[in-house]
């Protein structure tokens, strides 16, 4: 199977495969500084595949990679707490806390499809601030969810 790695910059992802880049958002530039908020980012998979060797993680508002905490997969969204996120919530697929050189890195059992659209989650905040690029400079195919405190995740329009 290929490899796929996704690279969420809040401001927008970069899809990695063992073909190259298929998108890249790596400008961490954007508007305003978010700590203490849990994020998400929906995906959709290009063509090819499937992949059951799956990376993702974050870009900090400085442009480094950040992984901590716990994140899940799932085919279809999501609106409730992080803190509710578990095996039993609808569309879930997985779930990984290893993280390797801050990259969430998922078990081999994991397989995404081509074409299909899927929903990472972190059950945590994470430690840094990250940013939002405004609408025009987004990731097709992908939402952003925010989930400030213990709120529910939001889908945030005009953003990624």
């Amino acid at each position: 199977m290929n490899k796929l790695i996704f690279t969420a910059l809040l401001l927008g992802i970069t899809v990695s495969a063992s073909a190259g880049t298929i998108a890249s958002y790596t400008n961490p530039a954007g508007s305003g500084d978010y700590y203490g908020v849990s994020y998400g980012e929906s995906v959709t998979t290009p063509g090819g595949g499937p992949w059951n060797n799956i990376g993702f993680n974050f870009i900090d508002y400085n442009g480094d990679k950040h992984a901590s905490g716990g994140l899940y997969v799932l085919s279809q969204a999501y609106t409730g707490r992080p803190s509710n996120l578990n095996s039993s919530v609808a569309g879930y697929l997985g779930f990984t806390n290893t993280v390797v050189n801050n990259v969430w890195t998922f078990d081999n059992s994991l397989t995404l499809n081509p074409g299909a659209q899927y929903f990472f989650l972190m059950d945590s905040n994470p430690t840094m601030a990250l940013k939002l690029v405004a609408s025009g400079d987004v990731y097709p195919g992908g939402v952003i969810y925010a989930s400030g405190g213990a709120g529910n995740f939001q889908a945030i329009s005009g953003v990624d």
